[in-house]
């Protein structure tokens, strides 16, 4: 068991025995989440997600609200715990924020420069387009069309990583002379 996951164990415990005894979650989870934010945003972000707060969990993905100035995403998003908090959300009706996890999941190991990574990056690529079907009309956000074409003009270079991202996703051709072309499913 790694260090993180016991700091968010025994901080849910000591939670539910302070609401147990007579705390009040409306007025003190805000305070509970600054210091939880101040030892360490991914220990904040665990903590919500063991007490399945969902809405302070899309605040904080989104960056909006008053929890996302106390915790905010950390930099380097890694492993199995990120993309299981995705797809809870996309399950538990948090769309953006699951479509926000996926996008920088497939995007770190790409910005990082780690081919070895890219199968990966292309997974978390597809299921954020797989999420943000419903949401391509949401405005201010960018759509799927849009990310892949910002992702592309920063990283057109890395051939392996489009090979293997056009084997994942549906439609999308990319061509060394013209760029990337993607005509999704309806």
């Amino acid at each position: 068991m790694s260090m993180l996951h016991r700091y968010s164990s025994a901080s849910v415990h000591f939670w539910r025995l302070y609401l147990k005894a007579g705390g009040d979650e409306q007025r003190d989870l805000p305070l509970f989440l600054r210091f939880a934010g101040r030892v360490d945003n991914e220990d904040g972000i665990r903590f919500l997600a063991d007490i399945q707060n969902y809405i302070l969990l899309s605040d904080v993905i989104n960056g909006t609200g008053p929890v996302a100035e106390s915790i905010r995403l950390p930099d380097s998003m890694t492993g199995s715990f990120w993309r299981t908090l995705s797809s809870t959300l996309y399950k538990q009706g948090y769309a953006q924020a699951a479509v926000v996890l996926r996008r920088r999941l497939a995007e770190y190991p790409i910005h990082r420069g780690g081919s070895a990574c890219y199968a990966w990056a292309a997974d978390d690529a597809q299921k954020a387009i797989d999420y943000c079907s419903g949401l391509e009309s949401s405005g201010g956000f960018m759509n799927s069309q849009q990310w892949l074409q910002s992702l592309y003009k920063t990283h057109y270079r890395k051939h392996s990583l489009w090979k293997i991202i056009q084997e994942k996703i549906a439609g999308l051709s990319v061509v060394k002379a013209q760029g990337l072309s993607w005509k999704p499913k309806v």
